[in-house]
This record gives structure tokens, sequence and C-alpha cells, in this order.
């Protein structure tokens, strides 16, 4: 893979899609960047995370599960206020599709010059 020498780099989104829309519209001004990666923590926040995970797919971002992240998909959501969901402003489970919830769900990011592929959705870790 050839080096990546400019990297827009985003990270604890927490669900918030106005502000996220706004940091990619000035990302896309450059239009030399080799690849776009989001640092996790998507969910738990006051905006929508389903639309900050489109969002994150259209742009090709690559993406890696921060806590937050890991905590949502690993509820068991069978006490509501218990666990993940007491948390404040934690994602409603209807938020997130079936499909972001897939690892391994990939979009092409055009800037990758191997052909490399964008995890477009909630990754799991790998070891």
């Amino acid at each position: 893979m050839p080096a990546l020498r400019r990297v827009g780099v985003l990270g604890d989104v927490h669900a918030e899609d106005g502000l996220l829309e706004a940091a990619l519209d000035h990302l896309a001004r450059y239009d030399d960047l080799d690849a776009l990666l989001c640092t996790g923590d998507l969910v738990t926040g006051p905006g929508d995370a389903g639309k900050c995970l489109e969002m994150l797919r259209a742009a090709g971002a690559l993406c890696v599960r921060g806590n937050h992240d890991r905590w949502f998909l690993e509820a068991t959501r069978r006490e509501p206020g218990v666990g993940y969901d007491s948390l404040p402003d934690a994602t409603p489970d209807e938020q997130v599709s079936a499909e972001a919830r897939v690892p391994g769900v990939r979009a092409r990011h055009p800037r990758l010059r191997d052909g490399g592929r964008a995890a477009a959705a909630l990754p799991r870790h790998r070891p």
C-alpha cells in the first residue's frame, strides 16, 4: 500500500449529525486527501447516529469501533435504563440499521490508490 500523505481524521462523533456534516463539507474541499479516517464513538449523542453512519459510508471513511460503539452493539437491551441504555443521550436501538451492524460492510474509497476498502459500518476490532 502506498504511503498515505494527506489524511482527514474525524473522531468522537457522538451522533452529532449536523456537526459531522459540517466537518465532512470542510474536508470535501481538499481533493488531495489519500484517506478519510474516523476514530469511532459514532453513537451516544443528541443527534441521529444512523444518519452519521450513512454520511461516513457515503464519504468512504475508514472507521474503527470506539468504546461507545462497542457498548451499543453489546447491549442486551433487556432492561430499559440499565447498562448502555442508562447513559445520557444513549442512541436508540432502532436508529442504527441492521446493515450498519454487520462487520465487513464495505465501500470503496476513491482516494485509496490501491483500491482498498473502507469500513462503512461499526466494524469489529481485529486481533
